[in-house]
């Protein structure tokens, strides 16, 4: 079963979430009638500023003994890799927003980065679910593209829906967490993003 609880954390890691929100935006976004090429530019936009540049400063954080593991089990850990994450989520938001001027995808962006920067403070005192804020993040983010932009995901939004707690299963199985942490990941995210977005 831990088997099991690894590989729905691994699939459900936080730095691959906007990548998931941005496939589904190309999947419906007849109403944006982007080309093939300017999607093929926003998807290695988010890419590269929301998983890969991330993921690659964690090599230097580890070889440096900022982090013990790339598991980062301590919170305290956790907060200048979310601080350097979110350097490259603003790096992210500033190619969409002021070099394509793609508002709809760089507003989304920058929710991220604020429940990043939120996530990354919290993290020096108490070990907040990041895979929960992301689930959090994911499953508002569908209620908003369903009542804003009409977009046909209500199937979508009841996998999510169990998804999330599949993962929160997982997290306390792998005793990642405990409940309060991934109850406060979770809510914190989809309440903010249900907020913010709404009202953009």
């Amino acid at each position: 079963m831990k088997n099991l609880a690894r590989i729905l954390s691994f699939i459900s890691h936080p730095s691959l979430i906007p990548i998931w929100i941005i496939l589904i935006f190309f999947e419906n976004e007849d109403f944006l009638s982007l080309s093939f090429e300017r999607k093929k530019i926003i998807f290695l936009i988010i890419f590269l500023t929301t998983f890969l540049m991330p993921v690659f400063s964690l090599p230097f954080l580890y070889f440096t003994k900022y982090i013990k593991s790339f598991e980062m089990k301590s919170h305290k850990e956790r907060f200048l890799p979310l601080l350097i994450s979110s350097v490259f989520y603003l790096f992210g938001i500033f190619l969409l927003k002021i070099y394509l001027f793609e508002e709809i995808f760089s507003d989304f962006l920058i929710a991220a980065f604020v429940i990043l920067i939120f996530t990354a403070f919290v993290s020096l005192k108490w070990k907040i679910s990041l895979h929960l804020s992301g689930m959090g993040y994911l499953f508002a983010s569908i209620i908003i593209l369903i009542n804003n932009f009409n977009l046909n995901l209500k199937l979508l939004l009841i996998i999510v829906f169990f998804m999330t707690f599949a993962i929160a299963w997982a997290r306390l199985k792998l005793k990642s967490h405990n409940i309060l942490q991934i109850l406060a990941g979770f809510f914190f995210s989809f309440i903010f993003i249900l907020i913010f977005l709404n009202f953009k």
